[in-house]
């Protein structure tokens, strides 16, 4: 998908959010989006694996607009049921009773009119994780000092801007302060298969 075609997919998505019905396209399609499941023929301790969809997910074109609820089965390893039910949910405005951040929280009342619309997309070209981020997660990359996330590894970040939360234990540093930032992260993936397959991490499409 082009530069271009993105951002008239990010217009019909507001246009969706105020009710417009200039929009037929703001369909709801069941289409898992960085959901954890396992490929056959890989042993069930190796794999998480999808057990069964309570919540679709919504689509705008290719741009994810609401992610799908999953129930999802996996060896503590791969997938702790404390961590992945109670670290801080980001890219979240309100999850009640849970802790969330988002940047459209915490700095006025204009806040969520003056934040950007956070954009995840599926499309042929693979699952692109916040496309409008800075840092490209790619094999390799190194933190710069003006990294806000220099001191978490690679694994981790991925982790994190993959499913929105960490889901292995053990935790982070400080991770009850809310200190990590994934809104600078981007990364597009050939499948979002939990734990990430050797060859996943695609290049860096660009913008």
């Amino acid at each position: 998908m082009s530069a271009f075609s993105k951002r008239s997919a990010a217009k019909n998505a507001l246009a969706c959010v105020s009710g417009s019905p200039e929009w037929p396209n703001c369909s709801t399609r069941s289409r898992r989006f960085a959901t954890a499941s396992g490929r056959q023929g890989r042993p069930p301790a190796m794999r998480s694996r999808g057990s069964g969809t309570w919540k679709p997910c919504s689509h705008v074109g290719d741009l994810l607009f609401c992610r799908a609820g999953v129930h999802v089965r996996a060896p503590s390893r791969l997938i702790d049921a404390e961590v992945a039910t109670t670290s801080m949910l980001y890219f979240t405005h309100r999850r009640d009773p849970r802790r969330t951040d988002d940047l459209a929280v915490g700095w006025g009342s204009n806040s969520q009119y003056r934040t950007k619309f956070h954009r995840f997309y599926d499309d042929p070209d693979g699952l692109h994780l916040n496309w409008d981020g800075a840092q490209y997660l790619e094999d390799g990359y190194r933190a710069s000092e003006q990294d806000a996330n220099a001191d978490l590894p690679l694994e981790r970040r991925r982790e994190l801007l993959l499913h929105r939360y960490f889901v292995i234990a053990p935790l982070p540093a400080d991770e009850d302060k809310g200190d990590w930032f994934p809104y600078g992260d981007r990364l597009t993936l050939r499948t979002a298969t939990w734990p990430l397959e050797a060859d996943a991490v695609l290049p860096d499409p660009g913008h």
